[in-house]
């Protein structure tokens, strides 16, 4: 008799650690046959590298109400692009509290771009969907979609500090 309890109560344990299982073909389920867990953050992006060179120039100015701050583009055809269309006067508006932007007269290359960016403060980036520049001042998640462009080296408090539409004025610094 207590051999059949003890049976009874290993085959109830089997069931009910089985329960929550999830079957690779439930498509309402994450797989996690393969031992990878439910939730995943996207892969990591490389860091790009800032441009390099004699004849070239890595930095970029963004000038506006008496303000400056200054950039450094990386090495990759978005922001080589970015830097072809300068200089450029456009009008910045903040977004969700953590980034400023504005549109380009047209979205920079993004030929081997990555499929997305976690960004940080400082960071200056494409929205490749939209079409637009935008440079964070806060942290924010990983967006699929935002292409590093480069990273703010001085005055990202004066970008921060604007409210409201401004226009600032972006050029390459010789």
């Amino acid at each position: 008799m207590k051999g059949i309890f003890v049976l009874g109560l290993a085959v109830a344990v089997v069931f009910l650690a089985g329960a929550g299982c999830v079957s690779p073909e439930d498509p309402e389920q994450p797989d996690v046959s393969a031992g990878q867990p439910a939730e995943t953050k996207p892969p990591a992006v490389e860091t790009a590298t800032p441009v390099t060179g004699e004849n070239s120039s890595s930095r970029i100015r963004m000038s506006f109400d008496d303000r400056e701050v200054i950039a450094e583009l990386y090495d990759n055809p978005a922001a080589e692009d970015l830097r072809s269309m300068l200089p450029l006067t456009l009008t910045f508006r903040d977004y969700n509290g953590a980034e400023k932007i504005a549109y380009p007269p047209r979205a920079p290359d993004t030929a081997d771009a990555p499929a997305g960016h976690d960004p940080a403060a400082g960071d200056v980036t494409l929205y490749a969907p939209w079409g637009n520049i935008a440079i964070f001042y806060h942290d924010s998640p990983y967006a699929s979609g935002l292409v590093p462009l480069g990273h703010v080296t001085s005055g990202l408090e004066n970008l921060t500090a604007m409210s409201g539409e401004f226009s600032a004025t972006i050029d390459v610094l010789e």
